[in-house]
């Protein structure tokens, strides 16, 4: 039964909310139109047309701050990739001048303790017939001043 008790004021308390309401717009219409109407009409109006433009503004204001923060990590962005790509190539640069430095130290070190290369090299020299001239005619033009001063 409380549950038929609440449906039942339920429903006469809406029924009164519609005779209230029923009442007033009888007693709008029943009133004299005039400048009262015309007040109420244009404040609603310019409320509307005041929310209405302050909407506006805020999504326009929202709208460019929104567009500068995308264009700003947009160009975050590409400034972090082109650290990020300087920074492999400086790396990338410094593992080729540290192989090249190894290529060369294990030459250095080869031709150093390589006796057997070095004399081979110097012996292919030697026997060069166009060095074996030109050695003789060095020493040749040394004895001949040698004895031009003795």
């Amino acid at each position: 039964m409380p549950d038929n008790l609440t449906s039942e004021n339920a429903a006469r308390q809406a029924a009164q909310d519609i005779n209230q309401g029923a009442t007033r717009s009888s007693s709008i219409r029943d009133e004299d139109v005039g400048t009262g109407e015309r007040y109420s009409t244009t404040n609603a109006d310019h409320q509307g047309l005041l929310f209405a433009n302050e909407k506006r503004t805020f999504d326009e204001y929202q709208d460019l701050s929104l567009n500068v923060s995308k264009r700003g990590r947009a160009l975050e962005e590409k400034l972090d990739n082109i650290a990020v790509q300087a920074l492999q190539n400086s790396v990338e640069t410094a593992n080729m001048i540290a192989k090249q430095a190894v290529r060369h130290g294990d030459i250095a070190i080869d031709r150093q303790w390589n006796v057997d290369e070095q004399a081979f090299v110097v012996k292919e020299i030697l026997n060069d017939p166009s060095i074996e001239d030109a050695i003789k005619v060095a020493i040749v033009e040394a004895l001949g001043k040698s004895k031009q001063k003795a």
